[in-house]
């Protein structure tokens, strides 16, 4: 496999791995709250285990699928800056910042759509954003190969 596809699918698979640890680690080492990589991802697991409890209890399991978007494009920001990994020798901020911004309007957009079911849209938006936010730190450190 070429080096790039292996970077790219390495960090496809570490989002995820990445993002839900951060709950163990809250647990395991409570020095990790005032981490806010630590905290962040951990509300927003918080948030979606309670708004697709809220969506399946209103009946509204399509609002489900609806909210994977952001999730959907995190990971592709993730795996985009896996492929180009090392490329940028500056930072990608121009790259990062419209991907947050459509992310933030996406999220707005659902949660305005959401009629009838505001709070387990506002939950798994919650969800999303962090979810997107902790992609493009990771895209931002890939892109340009440098890590904390």
């Amino acid at each position: 496999m070429a080096p790039a596809f292996a970077n790219a699918l390495w960090l496809l698979l570490a989002l995820p791995q990445w993002y839900f640890e951060s709950v163990i680690l809250l647990f395991a080492n409570p020095g990790y709250a005032l981490q806010p990589l630590a905290v962040l991802p951990a509300a927003g697991a918080v948030c979606l285990v309670a708004g697709i409890i809220l969506a399946l209890v209103r009946g509204r399991p399509r609002l489900l699928l609806l909210f994977a978007l952001p999730v959907v494009l995190g990971e592709w920001l993730v795996a985009t800056a896996g492929f180009f990994r090392g490329q940028f020798k500056t930072g990608s901020e121009w790259l990062l910042l419209p991907f947050l911004a459509v992310v933030v309007a996406l999220v707005l957009f659902l949660v305005i759509r959401a009629r009838g079911a505001r709070l387990p849209a506002i939950l798994l938006g919650a969800f999303g954003l962090t979810y997107a936010l902790l992609g493009s730190f990771i895209a931002g450190m890939a892109f340009t190969d440098v890590w904390l």
